[in-house]
């Protein structure tokens, strides 16, 4: 009797706790965004629902002056677990939905949008990246120039226009910008030397960079310059493509590596060859690293195109003097250099005393 009573209530229990089974195993409904991720093609409606769930979005991002991670990771996600189609779709809509709105946004923000336009990694977003490149802004300019770098490879496959129409347009980017970090990156977004062969066109790389190195040239002239010795990527640039340049552009390229060259001597023997690990601030030392290496990235552009028979070795005497034989030693080197480039090339550069470096 008590064997069958058990039963009895262990079928019982059964009979209630099956429908809560059930329950909990049935499968969860799709969102909208989960249900348009997997189709092979929208409709013109879906399109338009996938569009308001981008605004929704980036609407959340711009409302928030510090952006918004939760709206920003909910974007990525949606675009990497979609279809191709779904992502031609994604893209175009998100790429629609930014021009305006970074436009009104604070700077994390903004420059959020244009770092999620990055991850997209489809050539189309060339052109709001190019826009970007003019905001006013130095977030906003360093997330577009990092997105141009990233689609090298697409841009160089896409060929002209895009091709041609980003080089200028980083070329004319580098040569008005003010923020030594950013420079540095736009220098590398135009670097298509590891891309392979399938890159349009050297030459044209090769004419922007000289372009931007000569109007930055003017600005180590006159001692006026905005992100000083932050030129190093684009001498390192302009020594890979060196068989691009004529003998007339060599030489204009070579006025400008001896003006950097002139400056970076200036500054570092003023003060910034005195600065000690032990007591100076980060930023001093960061300074002092840049200045070192834009000497070294000058003289060996200088040394490419002009093949002097004997170097006079700036970079030598700042790596093997002592601290107080330093500012002589390159002082002197650079007077040598200063002799060679007047005689043959004709091009005056001035070797002043050493001037402190400023932030």
């Amino acid at each position: 009797m008590v064997t069958r009573l058990r039963l009895m209530t262990a079928l019982l229990v059964v009979a209630v706790a099956c429908p809560t089974l059930r329950a909990q195993n049935k499968p969860a409904k799709r969102s909208i965004i989960e249900q348009l991720q997997i189709k092979s093609s929208l409709t013109d409606d879906e399109k338009k629902q996938l569009r308001t769930w981008i605004e929704q979005r980036v609407q959340a991002i711009v409302t928030v002056e510090g952006g918004n991670a939760t709206a920003a990771r909910e974007l990525r996600s949606a675009y990497a677990k979609g279809t191709a189609e779904f992502k031609d779709t994604f893209a175009q809509a998100y790429l629609a939905v930014i021009d305006a709105a970074y436009k009104r946004a604070k700077d994390a923000p903004a420059a959020q949008l244009i770092a999620i336009a990055n991850t997209l990694d489809k050539v189309e977003a060339y052109k709001a990246l190019l826009k970007a490149l003019s905001n006013q802004r130095v977030p906003v300019r360093t997330a577009a120039a990092i997105g141009l770098r990233r689609l090298r490879p697409k841009l160089a496959a896409a060929g002209d226009p895009a091709f041609s129409q980003t080089i200028q347009a980083l070329a004319d980017a580098a040569a008005k910008e003010t923020s030594a970090i950013t420079l540095g990156i736009l220098y590398e977004a135009m670097d298509y030397t590891a891309v392979g062969r399938g890159v349009p066109s050297r030459k044209t790389i090769a004419t922007a960079l000289l372009h931007v190195l000569e109007s930055r040239g003017k600005q180590y002239q006159t001692g006026k310059v905005s992100a000083a010795a932050a030129d190093g990527p684009g001498l390192r640039l302009a020594a890979k493509l060196a068989g691009q340049y004529a003998e007339e552009e060599k030489t204009r390229l070579i006025g400008a590596a001896a003006a950097m060259l002139a400056f970076g001597v200036e500054r570092y023997t003023g003060d910034l060859y005195k600065v000690d690990e032990k007591t100076a601030s980060p930023v001093r030392i960061a300074m002092r690293n840049r200045f070192e290496q834009f000497i070294v990235d000058s003289e060996a552009l200088l040394e490419t195109l002009a093949k002097p028979a004997e170097k006079p070795g700036v970079a030598v005497a700042m790596e093997t003097s002592t601290q107080d034989n330093k500012r002589i030693a390159m002082t002197n080197a650079m007077k040598k250099w200063a002799a060679f480039l007047k005689q043959q090339y004709q091009i005056s550069v001035s070797v002043p005393g050493g001037a402190p470096a400023q932030p």
